[in-house]
């Protein structure tokens, strides 16, 4: 029931039209890729909908658990809109950064180097020329609470490579006499609770990042150059 609400909601924004001709282009793809399953689901939507058709204004109804999460989930989004504001700087949202990677290696003597190029679209990042400091600061959900983050999703997700990649590319294109100090934050809001947390990755898990996202793009450089098919034994 609630996915057929999240794909309703999702092709009423994308195809802008109407939710109940959403709701009717979704019942329509469901019965036609598997009718059994969806069938009894569908009733209950449609009798559910039906309910809904009598607000005009498309009101949609949660429980209190969900308010209450909602409610929490908000204020903490207004709560990071005032953290990156109090921060001094050039600020830059959902901006794509666009690099090179250069993979050498002298396989079967080859000497040729193969050019990755790669590129990153970055939640935020903040430039402050005055304190000589690059700042990353990257959204992210999760259904663990806040204090468990860092020890389940940030490890499981091997996030440090994402921030170590990013910091890479920020590096590269901006930073190129070194001059400026490279700091990076998650921000974190919980599904769980609605509640949020802005932690700072510390050097040694950017440290560890760099060195497996390399990993891979050496991986690809390998078989970018000697194919897919050929065994990568050792870099």
């Amino acid at each position: 029931m609630n996915n057929i609400l999240r794909e309703a909601a999702k092709i009423q924004i994308d195809k802008k039209i109407k939710f109940q001709e959403a709701v009717d282009m979704i019942i329509e793809k469901h019965q036609y890729k598997n009718r059994n399953i969806f069938n009894r689901n569908i009733l209950k939507f449609r009798k559910f909908y039906q309910y809904l058709l009598e607000n005009e204004s498309e009101t949609f109804f949660i429980n209190e658990k969900s308010k209450e999460t909602l409610e929490k989930c908000n204020e903490s989004v207004c709560a990071i809109k005032q953290y990156l504001n109090s921060q001094i700087g050039e600020h830059h949202y959902e901006e794509a950064i666009f690099g090179t990677f250069t993979y050498e290696n002298d396989y079967k003597g080859n000497q040729t180097p193969t050019i990755l190029k790669v590129k990153a679209k970055i939640d935020n990042f903040i430039i402050n020329h005055e304190s000589k400091t690059i700042i990353l600061n990257d959204l992210k959900t999760t259904i663990s609470s806040i204090d468990e983050f860092m020890e389940t999703s940030f490890n499981k997700f091997r996030y440090d490579r994402q921030f170590a990649f990013y910091l890479y590319l920020l590096n590269n294109a901006i930073n190129k006499q070194d001059e400026y100090k490279l700091l990076a934050n998650v921000i974190t809001i919980s599904k769980l609770d609605g509640k949020h947390e802005i932690f700072k990755i510390n050097q040694s898990s950017i440290e560890k990042g760099y060195y497996e996202f390399q990993d891979c793009l050496k991986r690809i450089g390998f078989h970018e150059t000697y194919g897919y098919n050929v065994l990568r034994e050792s870099l």
